[in-house]
This record gives structure tokens, sequence and C-alpha cells, in this order.
């Protein structure tokens, strides 16, 4: 396995899904600094979670599948005496380790510019809490990489990079507060954030006593490991099918 992730990781030297770790974050907080400083942490949490942090994980699926499409559409990879599961977990590893880079340097960044703010209107926010928060949506949101790598290979990297964002916006964002929200993936880290950090989905802070405020951050996690565990499965085994895109 260890070959398969070092050709993978070789792959991608020099080319934009290495930066887009640096430039999500750094784009996040910077619009979270400038436009409201007196809810920078809160903001830069929610504007995270609802549209930077899915969209990140598209572009980067997208581009790691993007690499081998732009190589004879994968017919150069399919013949040879390779485990294509193998490919594909390699993929999806490698896929998890930079949006885990790009949530490292987000995190980091929110402990430095929350220091130099000082006071904000919300918070302070303790280590303690921004760091299970951030390991939160990452657990959150493991099962995206597969889902995106798949869709762009089924339709194309750029209707893979538009589907993500638009159904963390819509259903994502309409149903993270209602009964249905369970039923949305791109919900449960908006919801997981009332516990964990006092933000309502729509940025609001939460009111004392609100019912979200209870509400169990353990069980997306616990959905978000079992339907990984099952794109994992179902697209590796697709994969290894080993059909040419058209």
């Amino acid at each position: 396995m260890k070959t398969y992730l070092a050709g993978e990781h070789l792959k991608h030297k020099g080319t934009l899904v290495r930066k887009v770790p640096l430039i999500a974050p750094l784009l996040t907080l910077t619009l979270s600094f400038f436009l409201m400083p007196l809810y920078f942490t809160s903001n830069a949490y929610n504007w995270w979670s609802l549209l930077l942090l899915p969209l990140s994980f598209a572009l980067v699926s997208g581009l790691i599948y993007q690499r081998d499409e732009k190589n004879l559409g994968y017919r150069a990879l399919f013949p040879l005496d390779i485990d294509l599961k193998r490919v594909w977990l390699a993929k999806i590893i490698l896929g998890l380790s930079y949006m885990s880079l790009a949530l490292a340097l987000h995190l980091v960044g929110v402990l430095v510019l929350q220091a130099f703010l000082g006071p904000q209107a919300t918070g302070p926010y303790p280590l303690a809490s921004l760091l299970g928060t951030s390991a939160f949506l990452l657990g959150v949101n493991l099962w995206q990489v597969p889902l995106q790598l798949f869709l762009a290979r089924k339709f194309g990297f750029l209707a893979s990079l538009a589907l993500g964002p638009l159904l963390a916006l819509g259903p994502g964002l309409v149903l993270a507060d209602g009964p249905l929200w369970i039923y949305s993936p791109y919900s449960w880290g908006l919801r997981g954030l009332v516990p964990l950090l006092g933000i309502l989905p729509n940025g609001i802070p939460a009111p004392p006593g609100h019912p979200l405020a209870s509400s169990p951050w353990v069980l997306p996690l616990l959905l978000s490991l079992g339907l990984f565990i099952l794109l994992c499965l179902a697209t590796g085994h697709w994969f290894s099918r080993g059909e040419v895109s058209p």
C-alpha cells in the first residue's frame, strides 16, 4: 500500500491540489478577520464548515482524480498489473491527508488571530474546544472524499466541484436545525457546531438554553464513519471494474 500512496503523492508534485490546503483556510481566515472581527472565531468556523470546507473537499478530490484522467483517460492505467482497489484507496487516503492539513492550518490560524484580536462578542474559545471542533469537522466529513472522487469520474470535474457546495448551501443548511438533519450528510457538521462551539447553522450564537445546544455530536461522527466505509467499499469495487470514462 505504501507504494500506491507514494505514487499518488508524487503525481501531484507542484500541482494545484497541494496548494488548496493552504489557500482555502487562508481565504476563510482573511474573510472572517476583515469582515466581522468581533465575531471572528465563530464566523471562521461557520463559514468554513458551511461553504469553504465542502468546496475544498470537492476541489481536492476532483484534482486528484483529474490528474490521471488527463493521462489518456485512465486507458494507460487499467491494463497494468496493479490492484485497482488499492489505487482507489490510495487516492482516498491522499485526499484525506490534504484535507487534514487544511483543517490543521485553519485551526492554527484561528488560534493565532484570536489571540491577536483579543476579546470578541463571542468567545474566547479555549484550545481544547477548537481542537475538538476541528477534529470533529474532519471526522464528520470523511465520506466526502470517496463521494467526490466518484462524482468526478462519473460526471466530470466541474460537475463534482459544483455539486458539493450546492448541496451544502441547499439541503445542508436548510435541514441542519430541523428534524430531518440526519438525512443530509452536509448538515452533520453544521449541527455539531452548536453543542461544540455554541454556533447555530446560520452563524448566529446560540442563546442560553437553545435546544440544539444539547444535541448529540457523537451520532454525526458515527454516521459519517459508516457512510465513509460504505462509500469506500462501493466506489472501490466500481472503480476496480476498470470502466473507461467516455
